[in-house]
């Protein structure tokens, strides 16, 4: 589940990171965010493969937080729904479900 999550988080983040400049160039606050997600999904990328099992939890967070962030967001930004916004959205709830279960396994008692 951990590479899973992994690849979740530099697929989310390789999107973010392309389409930060053109978002900085439309709306700044905007693009800003997007380059700070950016960020953030690398350094939890880098945190899970690190080992670290306290980063589980916050990458769900922070995943749920993005596509939250894309709902609220969307009626404002003025541009149609397109397949990568869409398919980065599902990678990011797959991602979700992969930190939830490997925060599970963490927690588990052994059988």
């Amino acid at each position: 589940m951990r590479t899973l999550l992994v690849l979740c988080c530099l697929s989310s983040a390789a999107v973010h990171a392309v389409l930060a400049p053109e978002h900085l160039r439309e709306w700044p606050l905007l693009g800003a965010g997007f380059a700070a997600a950016a960020a953030l999904l690398l350094l939890a990328a880098v945190a899970v493969v690190r080992g670290s099992t306290r980063v589980l939890l916050p990458t769900a967070w922070l995943l749920i937080a993005l596509v939250a962030a894309y709902a609220a967001v969307l009626p404002f930004e003025g541009e149609p729904v397109t397949l990568l916004a869409l398919a980065t959205k599902a990678i990011e709830l797959v991602g979700v479900g992969a930190a939830l279960t490997a925060a599970g396994r963490r927690v588990a008692p052994r059988s």
